[in-house]
């Protein structure tokens, strides 16, 4: 049975006003938050896994926070790679540094909670930087395992890699056995990708589709929080 899809033009205009307001919000929140909450570690309960965010492109970590918020207050300890930035840099980059920062805080069992691009440096991660197993594996929330059909027309370099056809895509791909660590939770209709089923994962620990449009409006969506502490569970157990 073919699956309900979020395309209809009225969904798809309000999943567009959902972007508007949340890229709004996206602002306002990086101006308000510039550092991280002491409760993201301050809350922290033994034997809870430690949880790395990896914000997409051009989204600094406070994207993620109402998320993030959610997560800390269960008991996880969340931690902010402030050299990350607004992540803008290419994803083996991006990948180094979160190695780098997850190495120099000694930390064991992480689950890397991601957004978007930073999806892509979560499984880059899986692929090339966890021969120590200190990472358990990845929730991706929107990211763009297929690519992104607009990345290929905007002019950095650092966009293009994101796009169907970039080599970077094609060896993300081609590696299917790190999928099993990763629990895919994406949009029925992407704004940003806009490409049907293409953050689904072959192979992957768990796909799960929400039925509603946007991309960094999935980050507010209480079925989103409920599917990623969900994944948590699956990845710690």
């Amino acid at each position: 049975m073919a699956r309900a899809k979020n395309t209809e033009p009225g969904e798809k205009t309000w999943a567009w006003l959902k972007e508007i307001w949340r890229l709004l919000t996206k602002y306002a929140y990086a101006a308000l938050y510039r550092h991280p909450p002491a409760y993201y570690l301050g809350l922290a309960q033994d034997g809870k896994a430690p949880l790395v965010l990896l914000p997409g492109l051009t989204n600094g970590w406070s994207t993620m926070k109402y998320l993030a918020d959610k997560l800390a207050r269960r008991g996880h300890p969340v931690y902010i790679i402030g050299e990350l930035g607004s992540n803008m840099q290419a994803v083996s980059s991006a990948s180094h540094i979160a190695h780098s920062f997850i190495e120099r805080h000694d930390l064991r069992g992480v689950i890397l909670v991601a957004h978007s691009k930073g999806g892509l440096v979560g499984k880059y991660y899986l692929m090339h930087e966890n021969a120590n197993e200190r990472v358990r594996g990845m929730v991706a929330i929107a990211a763009p395992f297929g690519g992104s059909r607009p990345a290929r027309a905007l002019p950095l370099e650092v966009f293009k890699e994101l796009s169907q056809d970039s080599p970077l895509l094609r060896e993300l791909a081609e590696s299917v056995q790190v999928n099993s660590r990763i629990v895919s939770i994406y949009p029925a209709y992407d704004t940003h990708a806009l490409i049907p089923d293409g953050s689904r994962l072959e192979g992957a620990l768990g796909n799960v589709e929400i039925q509603t449009g946007g991309h960094n409006a999935l980050l507010f969506d209480g079925r989103v929080v409920r599917e990623t502490i969900h994944a948590i569970e699956k990845l710690s157990a």
